[in-house]
């Protein structure tokens, strides 16, 4: 698998990107593949 420009997110960026921070948000849009770990999925899942 090639990860160059790929990004594995962790709960902090999840939560901040989910609040809508700004520059979060176009760092984000920049990468050519975003991860999130399952522990974060389940997280939001049961946080909200």
């Amino acid at each position: 698998m090639n990860t160059a420009g790929s990004v594995l997110l962790d709960t902090n960026v999840v939560v901040a990107h989910l609040r809508n921070d700004p520059d979060l948000t176009a760092r984000l849009r920049a990468t050519s593949a975003t991860y999130v770990p399952w522990v974060v999925l389940a997280f939001k899942t049961l946080a909200w």
